[in-house]
């Protein structure tokens, strides 16, 4: 019968342990302390305040959420920021648009739309096409239109996916 000899565990593995060790029982250590010293909710309240106060003196909580009783939506105009929603038939979506009426709006040919009468005016603009258009739709936005609608602000245009002008439903942001 053959022996079988216990082996001595290497240096490596010994040194492995310890350190193993040692972690976790720093970390247990430090969690304890962690707990000793938790900030209580109102030194965190009394913290951002201080905050708040030293970036925008003046603004509270209360009066940031009324925004005076009106909607963050209301203040889009105010920003420099127009939306528009321009349906096919060049008509507005009143609820999707904010400092454009349907009187600044226009459709003329197929599929152009045309955007006038803003003050101050744009000067630059961004459109996308609604997500139900066909694929590889196309929208192009001329700032003033030059090529169609001349002599208007903004100038819009959809193509179909074959490149043929076709009247589509366009998102369009304008920025003074």
């Amino acid at each position: 019968m053959a022996k079988t000899l216990a082996k001595r565990p290497s240096p490596w593995f010994i040194v492995g342990v310890i350190a193993l060790a040692v972690g976790l029982v720093g970390t247990a250590i430090a969690g304890t302390d962690a707990l000793d010293r938790a900030i209580s909710k109102s030194k965190v309240k009394k913290i951002a305040n201080k905050q708040i106060n030293k970036a925008a003196p003046g603004l509270t909580v209360g009066n940031a959420q009324a925004l005076g009783g009106q909607p963050a939506s209301a203040y889009v105009s105010s920003s420099g920021v127009r939306l528009v929603r321009i349906n096919s038939n060049g008509t507005i979506d009143p609820a999707q648009s904010k400092g454009v009426t349907q009187a600044n709006v226009t459709l003329e040919g197929t599929s152009n739309y045309c955007i006038s009468g803003l003050d101050p005016a744009p000067i630059n603009a961004q459109a996308s096409i609604d997500f139900a258009a066909p694929f590889q739709a196309q929208v192009f936005v001329e700032i003033p239109g030059t090529n169609v609608c001349i002599g208007k602000q903004v100038a819009i245009r959809t193509f179909n996916g074959a490149n043929a002008a076709t009247a589509m439903p366009t998102y369009v942001a304008l920025f003074n």
